[in-house]
């Protein structure tokens, strides 16, 4: 059986004259096709596939006026198979003189015309692709430019796709050293970015960590990881956030937890399910009920801020981050003047100050370890009104502090200028710290009239309002 290892040359398998051609030194190979009813020529005498052996065809003898109707048939077979025309047949069915120099002229006219036309389909390759470079890099950048933008404008949004409230009569699954919990989700994994967890009781030991993971089930993929010490674990919802919301693959989200710690770690559950595959287990056997927990999404595989208060990805940092709508809904007022509340048909957080003095809002926890450069937009809403002057400050985080603080306090630690705003004028307030953040800290708006109007004591207008939108940090 033939192997041949380069290019050869095809005659039919009927060829009288086949013999004479073993006396002539060929540099190729010659091989028998045949054509056996089916559509398709295949190689009679040689182990090689049909693809490779094809690819590696010079062009075809015809030998005796016999072997032209099959070399017919044959082409037939090529141009049915491959949709295009059979390589260049040589005729020398009638009586040659020099059959060796006929044949090594018509293959070397052969190879050099087929090399050079590899070498022109290589080009026009080679061009295909740099263009092919060119848009992919093109569609990059726009697509780049486009995230800016949005982010521009407030960074795209994670939406909760679903919450299940805890229970508070059904008892919680109770996690010793060690132990495992795993819950399926009721979401798919495309576009999901966030995760919450409720814990029943904070533990009653500092000592220990809960490490949580994310599973995808269909591909046995890890698309995230956290891991949170024991000392920070208040009753209450326990967010955990991923920098990219995962691709547009659906798959089944498995939710695991793992306890580490020397005292009882106790998660909250919720509504009973009637299918064992979607309750709680714990150490893999299912529990009554589905834990508490929430969940959200965003579009497919788009780079996020990352929500104050939220835990980060261990698999990957955030970069950005932004204040969620809860926090500033939880801000409180840290000045004995003023208003703080948040509105709804505004979008933002109200920070009003009046004629007697500045007005303070304070955003627990808002300031997260890693943030360097704290921005906010701003805008004073009245038909008319005094100029007002806003400012931002951070603070070390003090979960328990619920008091008024002075300005000078804000402004011998980290704060902006005042920076002065006319009615109806949107602006942005950045505040850049030395140094990233180290701990958890809280952020402060800051508002007042200027210095003028209070001591005129010029009145503020019942409609005015002091509105801080879009709160966010970069590192």
């Amino acid at each position: 059986m033939l192997q041949p290892t380069g290019p050869f040359i095809a005659i039919a398998p009927s060829d009288s004259h086949r013999d004479e051609l073993n006396d002539l030194p060929l540099p190729v190979a010659v091989l028998s096709v045949d054509e056996a009813g089916a559509p398709i020529a295949r190689l009679a005498d040689t182990s090689l596939s049909q693809a490779n052996a094809y690819a590696q065809m010079v062009g075809m003898l015809v030998l005796s006026p016999e072997a032209a109707t099959e070399a017919a048939a044959i082409a037939d077979a090529w141009s049915a198979r491959f949709g295009t025309d059979l390589p260049p047949t040589l005729d020398l069915s009638q009586p040659q003189d020099a059959p060796r120099t006929a044949i090594l002229s018509w293959l070397v006219a052969t190879l050099a015309d087929g090399r050079a036309t590899q070498a022109a389909r290589n080009v026009q390759l080679q061009r295909d692709l740099g263009a092919l470079r060119s848009v992919h890099e093109a569609t990059q950048t726009a697509f780049s430019r486009l995230e800016t933008y949005v982010y521009k404008l407030g960074g795209p949004a994670r939406t909760l796709a679903f919450q299940l409230e805890p229970i508070r009569s059904r008892p919680p699954v109770t996690l010793q050293n060690k132990d495992r919990a795993e819950q399926r989700l009721p979401m798919s994994s495309a576009g999901l970015s966030d995760v919450a967890v409720s814990i029943a009781e904070r533990p009653g030991d500092a000592d220990g960590q809960l490490d949580l993971s994310l599973e995808l089930q269909e591909s046995g993929e890890i698309v995230a990881e956290w891991t949170v010490p024991a000392a920070e674990l208040q009753e209450g919802w326990l967010r955990l956030s991923r920098a990219v919301s995962l691709a547009t693959d659906r798959q089944t989200v498995i939710l695991r937890v793992q306890w580490q710690g020397s005292s009882q770690l106790k998660l909250s559950q919720t509504i009973a399910h009637p299918d064992p595959r979607f309750r709680v287990s714990r150490n893999s056997v299912p529990q009554e009920a589905v834990l508490a927990a929430a969940g959200w999404s965003c579009v497919a595989g788009t780079s996020l801020p990352h929500p104050a208060g939220a835990w980060a990805d261990r698999i990957i940092h955030p970069r950005r981050w932004i204040v969620p709508t809860q926090a500033l809904r939880e801000a409180h007022s840290a000045s004995p003047d003023g208003t703080v509340a948040y509105s709804d048909a505004l979008g933002g957080l109200t920070v009003t100050p009046t004629s007697a003095g500045p007005a303070i809002a304070r955003i627990s926890g808002a300031g997260v370890p890693g943030m360097q450069q704290i921005i906010c937009g701003v805008e004073t809403k009245a038909d008319a009104g005094p100029t007002v002057e806003y400012a931002l400050a951070i603070l070390p985080a003090e979960p328990d502090r619920s008091g008024p603080i002075g300005v000078a306090a804000l402004a011998a630690g980290t704060m902006t200028d005042w920076v002065p705003l006319p009615v109806a004028r949107w602006a942005e307030i950045q505040l850049f710290l030395e140094a990233p953040l180290d701990a958890p800290s809280d952020i402060c708006v800051l508002t007042r009239l200027q210095e003028a109007d209070i001591e005129s004591e010029t009145a503020v207008p019942d409609d005015l309002r002091c509105c801080v939108f879009n709160i966010r940090a970069n590192a």
